[in-house]
């Protein structure tokens, strides 16, 4: 049985039951017409196609106007962890690649991303305390480092995020994220 998960930092993970094997997401503008609401015909914004595993295999995203964008093609390693993501355009070239590594424990503790000429596009470093919770990250993205540290509430709910901007190496800005009850 596949069960999809939809995951907020404070209320965690929602589900759906399964077997799923493909979502589609639609978006509707709704508009005030003369004191009626009226929905606009909905547009897809995202399409996931699933193994039969429950993994994520493809991810099909589409712009504003309902067009295609982009697919992202997922391929995980025999153990079942996501080795490797895959973007492609519209005419099936390749376009971003990103390559994930985890620690000994099995946690994600890197993600690279290349872009078609193999020139790094992204970077995202995670860090863990001994018992298991995510204390840092540090993003790298077009020369920009975001080094980030959590906080938490007492059952274990993300409570708050600060960021620290760096721009070739000077502090640039600082970014502070609480979250409520809700998330």
């Amino acid at each position: 049985m596949t069960t999809k998960f939809a995951f907020t930092p404070r209320k965690g993970a929602e589900s759906l039951f399964g077997p799923v094997r493909h979502v589609t997401n639609f978006s509707a503008h709704v508009a005030d017409e003369f004191g009626r609401w009226v929905e606009h015909t909905p547009l897809k914004v995202l399409s996931e196609r699933f193994g039969r595993d429950g993994s994520l295999r493809e991810r099909d995203s589409f712009g504003e106007d309902g067009r295609f964008r982009d697919r992202a093609v997922f391929a995980y390693s025999d153990c079942g962890r996501l080795e490797a993501r895959t973007h492609y355009d519209c005419g099936g070239q390749a376009t971003t690649r990103y390559f994930y590594g985890y620690d000994d424990d099995g946690r994600l503790c890197e993600m690279a991303g290349y872009g078609r000429d193999g020139a790094l596009v992204s970077r995202l470093v995670r860090s863990y305390e001994r018992d298991g919770t995510l204390s840092r990250m540090v993003e790298l993205r077009d020369g920009v480092e975001t080094r980030w540290s959590l906080k938490y509430v007492a059952d274990g709910a993300v409570a708050g995020a600060e960021g620290m901007i760096f721009i070739d190496g000077t502090l640039s800005g600082h970014l502070a994220i609480t979250y409520d009850e809700d998330g």
